[in-house]
């Protein structure tokens, strides 16, 4: 009997993990409910995940993780092998991971007061607003549109404010309008070749979607997205605004 109640325990657990976790935010008169941002592994720009010490190899899978020397990969992936596969969804146009990563290069320029950190993670930042914009195209929710794409710049304007307050940079430092077209021409690839993933960094759920996932109805993409047969269509035409501007500043 313990065994069983055991391995029902281990099944709830597996499913509630995987599961999305929902948040409720009201404003005015209003209730929100969306999916909170998925547990990450840490990221530690330049970092031996192993040991600590400096590092300049990175795991071939995720391109994320930092190590010393063989030995210390090998003694870490017990560790990281969890968390791989979803830090390598940052180079698919992941929103959540690719802020993760945005943040660790803020964190790691706070750290070290080198310029050099707030340059990478600038362009980790254009590419994380090419891409909330991207998929705010796909969505059925006006709201979403605006509301995704001012959260991303007030957060990570933010960080990006402590560090000029710091001066670790100035704020010309953070207009680059090279790493830009690079963030444009980074998305126009990966949406070329079908490489990006679903578009549900952005998601916001309604009150019927949220109790229908109680009923085990779960999350009906259809409700919030276009057909997924126009995703492609409505993405790149966001890649030709953005060269559009380009073209005439």
């Amino acid at each position: 009997m313990k065994k069983f109640l055991l391995l029902i325990s281990l099944v709830v657990f597996q499913i509630y993990a995987a599961a999305p976790r929902i948040v409720c935010g009201t404003g005015g008169n209003s209730t929100n409910y969306r999916v909170a941002a998925p547990s990450l592994p840490d990221i530690k720009i330049r970092e031996c995940m192993g040991c600590g010490e400096d590092a300049s190899q990175k795991c071939s899978t995720c391109k994320l993780t930092y190590y010393c020397s063989q030995d210390c990969q090998s003694g870490h992936w017990a560790s990281h092998k969890t968390g791989c596969k979803k830090l390598a969804t940052a180079h698919q146009g992941d929103i959540a991971t690719m802020r993760s990563v945005f943040a660790a290069h803020m964190a790691k320029a706070s750290q070290t007061k080198e310029k050099k950190w707030v340059q990478e993670g600038l362009a980790w930042h254009y590419k994380t607003i090419v891409r909330v914009r991207q998929d705010a195209a796909c969505s059925k929710d006006a709201s979403t549109k605006a509301g995704s794409i001012s959260t991303v710049q007030v957060e990570h304007g933010m960080l990006f404010e402590q560090l000029v307050a710091q001066e670790v940079c100035t704020q010309g430092d953070l207009e680059d309008r090279e790493a830009f077209k690079g963030a444009v021409a980074w998305a126009r690839q990966i949406t070329e070749q079908d490489a990006l993933v679903s578009p549900i960094g952005i998601r916001r759920y309604g009150m019927q979607v949220f109790i229908a996932s109680l009923d085990g109805a779960g999350f009906d993409q259809d409700t919030e997205f276009i057909p997924e047969a126009e995703w492609k269509e409505k993405r790149l035409g966001v890649l030709d605004q953005y060269e559009a501007q380009q073209e005439q500043e």
